[in-house]
């Protein structure tokens, strides 16, 4: 526990400690110990479904960190819902074990996170395709608007 989350000598082993290990201040203010002990089915959906928010964490590293809060924000999304019976009704595990044990509960918080990474990826070549048909189709308006001034200007072709 000391070596994961104390401050190493160098740069590059500090860079990767506060990277790696960015919850260890969970463990240093014992808030994830008391949750992993009391409500253990909460604690099981939140962190294993929380899962992709943390490689998103460790693996964007540019300014703004906007994968990070894309993914982080629909991953959340996927996971609140089946945290609801555990907060309306306490920290039974009755409530909140048949989620964590259905399939369709980790396919729908993985998908939320996956819809969270096609925000960021898929979404900025979609707006790029539908610019370029935009751009076409303009271009080809004004191909046709100049063929006509030139057919009823009659006046040579450019490049004859």
């Amino acid at each position: 526990m000391g070596r994961a989350c104390s401050a190493p000598i160098d740069r590059r082993r500090r860079a990767f400690a506060t990277a790696a290990y960015p919850f260890c201040w969970l463990w240093r203010a014992d808030a994830g110990r008391p949750l992993a002990i009391t409500a253990l089915p909460t604690f099981i959906v939140v962190y294993g479904g929380m899962l992709p928010t943390v490689v998103v964490f460790l693996v964007d590293a540019r300014p703004g960190r906007y994968l990070f809060r894309t993914v982080g924000v629909s991953n959340a999304a996927g996971v609140i819902p089946f945290l609801s019976g555990s907060l309306n009704y306490g920290s039974n595990a009755g409530v909140i074990v048949s989620p964590v044990g259905s399939f369709d509960t980790w396919l729908t918080i993985y998908g939320a996170a996956g819809a969270g990474w096609f925000m960021v990826l898929g979404v900025p070549m979609l707006w790029q395709i539908f610019f370029e048909m935009v751009l076409i189709m303009k271009m080809r308006r004004y191909q046709t608007a100049r063929e006509a001034l030139i057919k009823e200007w009659d006046l040579e072709q450019p490049g004859e």
